[in-house]
């Protein structure tokens, strides 16, 4: 049977394992790309090139970004868009009291609805003042 392997094939398997060990020197130095220990960590690095199909996801700066096939760089990070600018609700500017034109029982409801209006303007004014705080609306 010939000999496939020519050579000392001891010699051969010095040099194999030689190899991998300049290998497994190689992997040890080179910084992984991603890191899982707490959440996915993503260091800034350059643009990838654009891939085949799918696409890549990396860091620039503290930043996110996807970058598809077709070459197309997206950020990732939420874009805060300031809303449009929203008047305050007018002030009541209705007497308090419904008038002698109208008998007791109509007075009363007209005054209640005065008030749950009064307590509508209120909450309105509360949920647009924080809308505007958050950055929902502009003032």
């Amino acid at each position: 049977m010939p000999n496939v392997y020519p050579g000392d094939p001891w010699e051969r398997i010095r040099q194999l394992e030689r190899d991998v060990e300049e290998l497994k020197a190689l992997l040890g130095v080179r910084q992984p790309l991603t890191k899982a220990s707490a959440g996915w960590e993503i260091p800034s690095q350059s643009t990838p090139a654009v891939p085949d199909t799918g696409g890549h996801l990396y860091a620039s700066g503290a930043d996110p970004y996807w970058r598809d096939s077709s070459g197309l760089s997206y950020t990732l990070k939420p874009q805060v868009v300031p809303g449009v600018s929203v008047a305050d609700p007018p002030d009541f500017t209705s007497s308090s009291s419904a008038g002698p034109t109208y008998d007791s029982s109509v007075q009363n409801m007209l005054t209640n609805l005065r008030a749950d209006a009064a307590g509508t303007k209120i909450a309105l004014d509360n949920l647009l003042s924080s809308l505007r705080g958050g950055g929902a609306i502009a003032s």
